[in-house]
């Protein structure tokens, strides 16, 4: 778990550094301080700008990004409820 939050962190801040990147390029001036000021949405924000650079792939990569946030909404339920009839067991 920790090492998916590591490696998950890499691929946000690497994200944003491109934005912030690309934006200067553009004539722009930001930091990626302040593109990351986003909150909790920073991850849908960045992976939706790096999803657009997998060329072919950007669909794949698009539905596999939803069915992993869908797995992972699933799996909250679960223990919300899990820990709800448990409490009600007992």
């Amino acid at each position: 778990n920790s090492a998916f939050s590591l490696v998950g962190g890499f691929a946000i801040f690497s994200i944003v550094g491109n934005i912030a990147y690309n934006i200067n390029a553009a004539g722009g001036s930001t930091t990626v301080a302040e593109q990351a000021q986003a909150g909790t949405g920073l991850a849908f924000i960045a992976i939706a700008e790096g999803m657009t650079t997998f060329g072919d792939g950007t669909n794949v990569m698009s539905v596999l990004f939803f069915m992993v946030l869908l797995t992972l909404g699933l799996d909250s339920t679960f223990a919300w409820v899990e820990t709800f009839m448990a409490s009600i067991e007992d």
